[in-house]
């Protein structure tokens, strides 16, 4: 013969205390959900205020930088005139080859000037 299995019988609690035990056990776990995502947010902002500072000093920089790079071509533009002025007094023109000397260019040769062929 075949015995019947038997099930341990669960101690039988009233449904509403059930409700209350998961009620609280539920309340809880949001409580720590919510914890963790305030915490989360905090991390969040605190990193896109840093995000926010650097753009901002990288903007700064760049704005110096544009300040910076216009006066050194000021002042380069006032070099290349302080030394055309003074090459110009100090070169007669009676040495055209020295005249005819340009830095970072090229130009044209004069007819007067002998070629030299290599």
């Amino acid at each position: 013969m075949r015995r019947k299995r038997t099930r341990a019988k669960s101690p039988v609690v009233p449904v509403p205390d059930r409700i209350d035990a998961l009620t609280q056990a539920i309340g809880g776990e949001l409580g720590r959900l919510r914890g963790e995502i305030r915490g989360r947010d905090a991390e969040l902002v605190d990193a896109l205020l840093r995000v926010g500072a650097s753009y901002d000093r990288m903007a700064d920089q760049l704005d110096r930088d544009r300040r910076v790079k216009a006066l050194l071509a000021e002042a380069l533009v006032r070099i290349d005139r302080r030394l055309a002025a003074i090459e110009g007094r100090r070169i007669g023109r009676d040495d055209p080859a020295r005249a005819q000397r340009v830095i970072g260019g090229s130009i044209a040769p004069r007819q007067d000037i002998p070629r030299i062929e290599r």
